[in-house]
């Protein structure tokens, strides 16, 4: 059994790469017509249909219409379904955490999904990001230093997206901080413990 699981996700920076489930209705074991429906990830039925045995009841999944019973009506976050969903209850049954491999790609499945959509929403958002302020491609195209024909469209992540360049500065930025405030530490000490 593995002790990690990955995924590839195709065209990462090309455009969009969601994975579509394709439907086809029958009647009594016949195509009813030659249409197909696509199942995009964010559909509430993409987590029945792509892992039938981990939702044998058809329970639905995150939807961007997903609300929040808390009396504010507001709405659900996709991470945060996720999560609710990711933590064994005594009044539930435990199927999902008992699909082993089945589990581990349906938790990566939904982590992929995830990051899809926030780096959609950061490609598609520049302006509100601010990444007109961001000049460094500027300045590396007007010194030369690279071939035009080799540039693609600029797209500038935040440094709250965590897998981005700005996210690792930043955490290296606050440890010269911590660093800085604090005075140079003379060891460095790391643990693991058995949380059982």
């Amino acid at each position: 059994m593995a002790d990690e699981v990955s995924l590839i996700l195709q065209e990462e920076y090309g455009r969009e790469g969601f994975r579509d489930i394709v439907v086809a209705k029958r009647v009594d074991g016949e195509e009813e017509s030659s249409a197909f429906t696509l199942i995009n990830p964010n559909h509430a039925l993409y987590l029945p249909l792509q892992y039938v045995l981990l939702f044998p009841y058809g329970e639905h999944g995150w939807h961007w219409g997903r609300r929040l019973v808390n009396g504010l009506d507001s709405r659900m976050r996709q991470r945060a379904f996720y999560r609710f969903h990711l933590h064994a209850r005594v009044d539930e049954p435990a199927t999902l955490f008992r699909g082993q491999w089945l589990f581990q790609q349906s938790v990566v499945d939904a982590w992929a999904v995830y990051d899809q959509n926030k780096l959609s929403w950061i490609r598609n958002h520049q302006e509100n990001i601010r990444a007109k302020l961001y000049n460094g491609l500027a300045d590396v195209l007007h010194a030369g230093d690279v071939d035009i024909d080799q540039v693609g469209k600029r797209v500038v992540l935040p440094s709250s997206y965590v897998e981005g360049d700005r996210f690792m500065q930043k955490l290296y930025q606050d440890s010269i901080a911590i660093v800085r405030h604090f005075d140079t530490p003379s060891l460095f000490i790391s643990f693991t413990a058995n949380p059982k």
